[in-house]
């Protein structure tokens, strides 16, 4: 291999097609974990990949990109960290440290493809492909898993109902398929709903098991009514009729049958919509709280037990950066995920994926989820569409 090939590999690996690279190989680290967790054993192969991207591309934006100012929030936002642990007995710790970088990596890998100028038009069909791929090759393993009952592509570790494929948590597998549902809406528009894919993918969702997802399948319901009809009164009437009929489907769900209608009657309705986060935010996010926070804690935060976080995001978020630094962290999250002028499609996304992120965990800490929010930023910008 001489010179030039290696050199167009390095370009098309690192440069042209790094997102691509990225999704394939944190998809498949995950999967490859989930296999490992699941067969008895554990790995570390996920962590160790990531480390090394996080560093890597910390390097290239410190040191060839050359953007220092940008990096300054970043570095404000590990000085909050470093002192609000200070203040807290047993600040530091290898868990507290961790849950940093997790909380760090999407900003970095935000802030660097922000600088990553290359994604052209070829770069971005393979993206698409590759993700399509992705998306279509899970939900083909969802279904098997449900006609055949096969463990490993179960969502809750064979304790409740739900298939996720090779998606390793239920909170990946339910903000990566509503990012897929609005990545074919966004594809397909009116022909939302006679694409196979986009069906597919629809379909699937009502296997994966977790309430969040029911709800994407709302949004994206009637996101498709606004795009689909042009008469203002018979897109309102099929929105009034599919909310009324959303409404009634909850109410079923949640006072009539099953098992969150037996947790509504033993625990209440809060633990049964929030699936007892609401339990441990008051027996172990509060009493952490009071315990260790002193003034400046309740500025810039700070955990000293990772088993005391209540799975509520904003609520750990708040946790772990305090109510100064929780807000600027969630500001610094935006504004360098979000680079373009959004439409009214891109604002109905965004919106319920924040009222998600109230009411479910780990959207901040999980280290995939920012390579699909990248891959649904550029389909956001490549199809710009008005509701």
């Amino acid at each position: 291999m001489n010179n030039k090939t290696f050199k167009n590999i390095i370009n098309w690996v690192f440069i042209d097609n790094f997102l691509s690279v990225l999704l394939i190989v944190f998809f498949c680290s995950e999967a490859f974990g989930k296999i490992i967790y699941l067969s008895g054993s554990d790995t570390n192969i996920q962590s160790a990949i990531k480390v090394v991207v996080l560093i890597f591309i910390t390097f290239k934006i410190i040191f060839y990109y050359k953007k220092y100012f940008h990096f300054l929030s970043i570095i404000g936002l590990s000085i909050c960290f470093l002192m609000g642990q200070y203040f807290i007995p047993d600040g530091f710790s290898t868990n507290i440290i961790v849950l940093f970088l997790r909380y760090i990596f999407p900003l970095i890998l935000f802030l660097y493809f922000n600088n990553h100028l290359i994604i052209n038009e070829s770069s971005k069909k393979l993206l698409f492909k590759f993700f399509e791929a992705i998306i279509i090759l899970n939900s083909f393993l969802i279904v098997f898993g449900f006609l055949f009952k096969i463990q490993i592509f179960e969502t809750y570790e064979f304790s409740r109902f739900g298939y996720n494929g090779l998606l390793r948590t239920s909170t990946t597998s339910t903000y990566f398929y509503l990012i897929s549902l609005f990545y074919f809406l966004y594809s397909y528009k009116e022909q939302f709903f006679n694409k196979w894919k986009s069906i597919l993918v629809f379909i699937v969702c009502f296997f994966i098991g977790t309430k969040s997802i029911y709800l994407g399948l709302s949004a994206v319901t009637l996101t498709y009514f606004f795009i689909r009809y042009k008469n203002y009164k018979k897109k309102y009437l099929l929105s009034f009729v599919f909310v009324l009929t959303t409404f009634i489907l909850g109410y079923l769900l949640f006072f009539e049958f099953g098992q969150f209608n037996h947790i509504r009657q033993s625990d209440g309705l809060a633990s049964s919509i929030l699936s007892y986060r609401d339990q441990l935010f008051l027996n172990n996010t509060l009493p952490n709280i009071k315990q260790n926070w002193s003034f400046i804690n309740y500025l810039i935060g700070g955990l000293n037990n990772i088993n005391a976080r209540s799975q509520l995001d904003i609520t750990d978020v708040i946790h772990f950066w305090g109510f100064l630094g929780g807000a600027f962290y969630l500001f610094i999250y935006y504004k360098f995920l979000i680079t373009f002028k959004l439409v009214r499609i891109d604002l109905i996304f965004i919106v319920f994926l924040i009222f998600l992120i109230f009411f479910a965990g780990n959207f901040f800490t999980y280290t995939t989820i920012p390579i699909y929010l990248l891959i649904i930023r550029e389909k956001m910008q490549s199809y710009t569409y008005y509701l």
